[in-house]
């Protein structure tokens, strides 16, 4: 019986031989998917985007820095408010916004552009795929926030400029993977209606449930994060509430690193084991 031979340009082009182990080949897979979709990635839009992306929270720091310049920036209280706002707009709204773009149609965009079955002809076609465009889609993101927080760091009066930088940037790439694999997840299962799904759940769960000072929100990305900044920068808690472990743990922070890793493989291994076996209807079916 004669194969398919890969065609060129196909994600999967780079394969291992036959006579490798499954583990070798899957990898080399990833691999393969990883370098296409890094290389055909660079677009003037996909450019564009990630520009813009930087360039809002930018904008806002220097719009801040300047109407607040002079006595008040040396505000403590000033300081640690610059330091939110920096935490609220990159590790918060660029790196959900760039993982809604980017990870959640994985599955539907290449359904729509024709090139599934580039995937389904090969063994672990379908899991290398989509591993290699979620890495791709955590590198665009995080490196969005990691520009933008080193661009709008030093507009900012803080208090330790340095580790805020660092954390923010630390903050962008758990961010990045943990938003990452869950509307990853959520694209596989849910392929039509992905994007909505996923901005339902990024609204309704981590921007109303995670700051919300009660027990559930203590399984939400944003309480992980929210914690590790309160405890990489020392910030103070918030004294007016009852119990202030509700808004942020002072749990050790490997285990909320843990927490937000794990959870991410946990997500990322059941979407592998579900897109090896689902059933999604082609574009031209519909």
């Amino acid at each position: 019986m004669n194969s398919i031979p890969p065609t060129r340009g196909s994600v999967l082009a780079p394969l291992a031989q036959p006579s490798e182990q499954p583990l070798v080949q899957r990898c080399h897979a990833i691999a393969g998917v990883i370098s296409y979709e890094l290389r055909r990635s660079i677009t003037p839009w996909r450019i564009a985007l990630w520009g813009v992306m930087i360039a809002i929270p930018v904008s806002l720091a220097v719009t801040v820095a300047y109407q607040l310049r002079g006595t008040l920036s040396n505000d403590p209280n000033v300081k640690m408010a610059f330091a939110w706002m920096l935490y609220i707009l990159m590790p918060q709204a660029i790196t959900m916004l760039g993982m809604l773009l980017w990870a959640t149609p994985i599955v539907n965009s290449e359904l729509e552009s024709q090139s599934w079955i580039y995937s389904i002809v090969r063994p672990g076609g379908r899991q290398a795929m989509l591993i290699g465009k979620y890495v791709i889609a955590v590198l665009w993101t995080s490196s969005c926030g990691a520009v933008a927080s080193t661009l709008a760091v030093p507009m900012l009066n803080l208090a330790a400029p340095f580790y805020t930088w660092l954390a923010l940037v630390a903050l962008c790439v758990l961010s990045s993977i943990a938003h990452g694999a869950l509307f990853a997840f959520i694209g596989v299962m849910f392929q039509r209606r992905a994007m909505v799904l996923a901005f339902t759940y990024t609204v309704l769960v981590e921007v109303v449930l995670g700051w919300i000072p009660a027990v559930i929100n203590k399984f939400t990305v944003a309480f992980r994060l929210r914690s590790l900044y309160f405890q990489w920068l020392e910030l103070p808690m918030v004294e007016f509430l009852e119990n202030p472990e509700m808004l942020a743990s002072q749990t050790s922070s490997w285990i909320h690193v843990a927490c937000l890793l794990v959870g991410s493989a946990i997500l990322l291994a059941a979407a592998a084991w579900r897109v090896e076996r689902a059933q999604y209807r082609w574009q031209s079916e519909v």
